[in-house]
């Protein structure tokens, strides 16, 4: 694992947008490259009844924080 030594900041209106292969609109706040591999921080904007296909992370630990709505998910 990296050791996280600088500061890592977002401003708005100047973070990376992108899109899912849905369609549905991610910022990007920090890509793993930005703090040395520390972490990678973004925002997803999922219409309802979208989201990611069923995955694996072998590597990673995989955070969400649910603003308004309701998510599912599968676990094991």
């Amino acid at each position: 694992m990296s050791t996280f030594q600088k500061a890592v900041v977002s401003l708005p209106g100047r973070e990376r947008i992108a899109k899912t292969p849905f369609g549905a609109k991610i910022v990007i706040h920090a890509t793993a490259a930005d703090p040395g591999g520390a972490f990678g921080m973004w925002e997803t904007f999922t219409p309802p009844g979208h989201g990611p296909a069923p995955h694996t992370h072998t590597r990673e630990t995989e955070a969400f924080r649910v603003i308004r709505g309701f998510y599912r998910f599968q676990w094991g």
